[in-house]
């Protein structure tokens, strides 16, 4: 049985490229799922279960953003710039993604999740609390500022992908879009990164490498990292877009 047969059995998987990001969707997905089961139904300690969805988390989310990169058939050809797009794509669904079934019911929900420790539903959330971050359940300002920051700048991403994909890739407007939410993303980055340094890591273990390293540093660092592959990939965009470039 050939690759492309194997493919068209799959829904939505029609290349090598397509089955690697849906794979590493679907361990992301699935872990916090799975991660509940085994807390609740085989007494498996919260704690540790969080810090491997933090790897798995950490570990799928840099692979996918890497894919475009690698010497794979169906990406044969692809200029420079055009993996720079894909990846930057890539990167915009992710989060988008996350504000939209993690983040955004959060925001909305983060009273009735704290007297929800012991209910399944609310795993994915207590699994980060007591793993990675008790802000999460003794709310602050700074922590509702950075997410609610976070689902607006996801639901302007959104609107941004519409747009994009609607024109074919054509629109600058999309372009300013994205550019702008990239810029977004750094405020509340920043700002966790420095309140945690300058307060000598009040929520941080910084001597356990899954909740120092796992959590704080590789979970989080795309954010502040993405931005600036998303303005090298605007900077190279609006010039083609606008037909000063002919690629």
């Amino acid at each position: 049985m050939s690759a492309s047969s194997i493919y068209r059995r799959l829904p939505l998987i029609n290349s090598e490229v397509s089955l690697l990001i849906a794979t590493f969707a679907f361990l992301i997905s699935t872990v916090g799922f799975c991660g509940g089961l085994a807390v609740h139904f085989y007494d498996v300690d919260i704690t540790q279960m969080a810090y491997v969805s933090f790897w798995v988390f950490d570990v799928c989310m840099y692979s996918m953003l890497l894919i475009p990169w690698l010497k794979l058939p169906s990406l044969t050809g692809y200029t420079r710039y055009q993996r720079l797009r894909f990846m930057v794509e890539i990167w915009v669904w992710f989060y988008v993604l996350i504000a939209l079934t993690y983040e955004i019911p959060w925001v909305f929900g983060y009273d009735e999740i704290a007297y929800a420790e012991d209910e399944l539903w609310a795993y994915p959330w207590w699994s980060y609390i007591h793993g990675g971050d008790i802000r999460y359940l003794h709310v602050d300002l700074h922590v509702l500022f950075a997410e609610v920051w976070a689902c607006t700048n996801a639901a302007i991403a959104a609107v941004a992908l519409w747009i994009w994909y609607t024109s074919k890739r054509t629109s600058t407007t999309a372009v300013y879009m994205l550019m702008f939410c990239a810029g977004m993303h750094i405020a509340p980055t920043v700002q966790y990164y420095s309140l945690e340094a300058f307060h000598s890591f009040p929520n941080v273990d910084t001597g356990n490498v899954h909740n120092f390293w796992g959590k704080f540093i590789f979970s989080n660092s795309p954010w502040l990292l993405m931005p600036f592959v998303v303005f090298t990939w605007g900077t190279m965009a609006l010039p083609r877009l606008y037909g000063a470039i002919k690629d």
